[in-house]
């Protein structure tokens, strides 16, 4: 992860589990803590869209439109939410 993520902001959709998992490691091979501007999707999407029936990713983007024929993939999860992103900040 060394240099893999230098300044880049991390996006994601619930991201508690993944910035401690990217965390542990990234401590393992570099010794720092990663200081890297965070986005956290959900509250934005509770923010926004207030009446779903819950907010679990899938939910989430079947609302907004957004395919993932790959459920808990990493890569077609990260393009999901990348793709949510993009549509969030268009309805701001």
């Amino acid at each position: 992860l060394y240099g893999v993520l230098d300044d880049a902001i991390i996006i994601g959709y619930n991201l508690n589990f993944d910035l401690n998992f990217l965390n542990r490691e990234y401590e393992q091979y570099t010794e720092l803590k990663l200081v890297n501007k965070v986005i956290d999707l959900l509250p934005i999407v509770k923010k926004q869209c207030r009446f779903l029936d819950n907010y679990r990713l899938e939910t989430v983007l079947q609302y907004f439109g957004i395919e993932n024929s790959h459920p808990h993939n990493a890569l077609e999860d990260a393009k999901a939410c990348i793709e949510l992103y993009e549509k969030l900040i268009k309805n701001k």
